[in-house]
């Protein structure tokens, strides 16, 4: 039987875009899901970072985050 090795995604460098100190501060009291420029994003707080993905609706937002934490 072959043995299967995991790599965790994080464990490349992380290239996502800086979140701002004004954003950071705002998704703390706020909520993760936040307007950025023309679309919505979502802040990972502890990690000061965006995600990559760009959202049309801050729904459509809320639903990517709970699908994610649904499955991790």
């Amino acid at each position: 039987m072959a043995t299967y090795r995991i790599q965790r995604l994080y464990s490349k460098p992380d290239d996502r875009e800086d979140a701002s100190p004004e954003l950071l501060e705002k998704a703390k009291t706020d909520g993760v899901v936040q307007k950025v420029g023309d679309s919505w994003r979502i802040v990972a707080i502890k990690k000061k970072k965006l995600w990559d993905a760009h959202y049309t609706s801050k729904e459509k937002a809320q639903a990517a985050l709970a699908a994610y934490h649904c499955h991790h």
